[in-house]
């Protein structure tokens, strides 16, 4: 990743162009060497990795530049509702999902029991069946949340 500066100011940052102006001649900056891509006023960034967020904030990246190199450095921010909303939403898909393969967990077992295990306690499977089809027929409807 590369930035441009402009009077000691990160103004881009992303991919190295093909061109640049050093002030005096345009040079190819795929070939130049790193003194053309400087007076051109393109910069290698220094990158860093990026903090993990949280349930309330994100890292967002800012690039300063200082001592002649590009640094890249995470500041979090709040999240927005938007955000917030979005991974509640993912947080409780994820319980669907997981409360649906053990749904469909449980299916499996009871398809793959032998017929005399099934007899000696047909009501509780014809239970369990029932709990799992009502569980997959309130998910096609968009009204299943995950619990029973």
């Amino acid at each position: 990743m590369y930035a441009h500066v402009t009077d000691g100011v990160v103004d881009t940052v992303g991919g190295l162009p093909i061109a640049g102006w050093t002030g005096t001649e345009w040079v190819d900056l795929k070939l130049a060497d790193g003194e053309a891509m400087r007076q051109a006023g393109w910069f290698t960034v220094e990158q860093s990795v990026q903090p993990p967020s949280t349930a309330q904030s994100v890292y967002v990246p800012s690039y300063v530049f200082a001592s002649g190199k590009v640094t890249e450095l995470w500041t979090p921010r709040p999240k927005t509702a938007e955000e917030i909303k979005a991974d509640t939403e993912a947080t409780n898909r994820k319980a669907i999902e997981d409360s649906l393969d053990a749904a469909i967990a449980g299916l499996r077992v009871i398809r793959d029991d032998t017929n005399a295990n099934i007899n000696q306690n047909a009501a509780a499977r014809i239970k369990d069946m029932a709990k799992i089809m009502l569980s997959l027929v309130r998910l096609d409807r968009g009204k299943f949340d995950g619990t029973n």
